[in-house]
Formats: structure tokens, C-alpha cells, sequence
């Protein structure tokens, strides 16, 4: 567990990446579309998000590159069992629920990509500061 002012592990500052995007589209949702839209967003987002938490705490737990792969194999399995289920066991709004699973997938795809950029940006600015 981090202690208070430690850095976060990468995995779990992309899944705060992607529960900030996540929020943020459900907020849009709910006011431009309704309710039912924005609980599909929860959901969907949600598909996404678990999986990844999940990830995160097993891959801190190892640092075997053959096990972090089989976590990443389970993550996307996992990922699709949520779809299934919630496709199947709740009367969703497609919009909402794939606009929010797009986001926290979006949110994961980019996320490494703009964290890199931020910190290769700071690094920069210290040696030229310096």
C-alpha cells in the first residue's frame, strides 16, 4: 500500500486516468441525454474499470514479466465476461454504456502516452532550469 505522499504505481494512476474520464462522461450523459444513458455509463464503464483494478493489484503483487502477461490475458477475459453479463442481465442504453466502455479503453490506450509526454516535458525543464 503507498503511504501518504508516495507515488502511485503507473497501473494505478492510469485506472485513476480512466475513473476520471469515466465520471466525466456519465456527468455528460446525465445532462444531455437521461438518466437510463448515465447508469449505462456507469456500467460500462465499470466493464472496464474492475478488470483494471484487479490488474493493477496482482501486478504490484508480482514483477515476473510471464505473470504480468497472464494478468493482462485474465484483465481482457475478464473484460469481456462483464460485457456479456451486462448485455445480457441489464436493460442498458447502448449509447451510454459503449460511450463510457470507449472512454476507460480511450483512457488506457492514452493514458502511458500523455504520462510519458508529461514527465520527458518536466525532465527537460529541470535540466534547462538548472
Amino acid at each position: 500500500m503507498p503511504t501518504e505522499g508516495a507515488p502511485r504505481s503507473p497501473p494505478l494512476r492510469l485506472v485513476g486516468k480512466q475513473v476520471a474520464l469515466v465520471a466525466l462522461t456519465v456527468v455528460v450523459l446525465f445532462l444531455f441525454a437521461d438518466a437510463k444513458e448515465s447508469l449505462s455509463g456507469v456500467l460500462g464503464g465499470l466493464v472496464v474499470i474492475v478488470p483494471n483494478v484487479w490488474f493493477a493489484w496482482s501486478v504490484q503483487r508480482s514483477a515476473s514479466a510471464a505473470s504480468v502477461v497472464l494478468y493482462a490475458l485474465f484483465k481482457f477475459v475478464f473484460v469481456l465476461i462483464g460485457m456479456g453479463l451486462v448485455l445480457i442481465l441489464f436493460d442498458i442504453a447502448a449509447l451510454g454504456f459503449f460511450l463510457a466502455l470507449g472512454a476507460a479503453l480511450l483512457a488506457q490506450f492514452f493514458g502511458p502516452i500523455f504520462e510519458n509526454m508529461s514527465s520527458s516535458r518536466k525532465a527537460r525543464c529541470e535540466q534547462e532550469c538548472v
